[in-house]
């Protein structure tokens, strides 16, 4: 299975393997596929088709099965903001997956920071006074 790119110069079609260094996992056939079929570029990325974000979230869940889907779909909004169409597809899903992990590393900081609390509020609670 071979995932590629296509880049239109006039009547030319050229297709590039994509980048190995891609976020998601999984193939984007089928995806390529449909773009293709309905004479779209499959480069460019158009979250407004919900059958092309229900893709991505979909790729996203499935690569990521820990998250929620209401934060994959914030961050996708959040990307949708950012962007203005036409949206380079590899652009576009790198910048929804380095949304989610701003997002990620906001609960972890949050997660931690109560921890501590809890715990200082254990050690008050062991030692209500303090004789220094």
């Amino acid at each position: 299975m071979r995932i590629s790119q296509r880049f239109n110069f006039t009547s030319y079609s050229i297709y590039y393997p994509m980048n190995s260094s891609n976020i998601l996992e999984g193939s984007w056939e089928a995806y390529n596929n449909r773009k293709i079929s309905n004479g779209q570029d499959p480069n460019f990325f158009v979250p407004e088709d919900v059958w092309e974000l229900n893709y991505l979230v979909d790729m996203i869940l499935a690569s990521r099965p820990h998250l929620d889907h209401l934060t994959v779909m914030l961050s996708v909004r959040e990307g949708m903001r950012r962007t203005m169409a036409p949206r380079a597809r590899q652009h576009f899903i790198e910048l929804v997956m380095t949304n989610l992990k701003n997002r990620e590393n906001q609960w972890l900081q949050l997660v931690k920071s109560i921890s501590n609390e809890r715990s200082e509020v254990s050690d008050a609670d062991e030692y209500p006074f303090s004789f220094n």
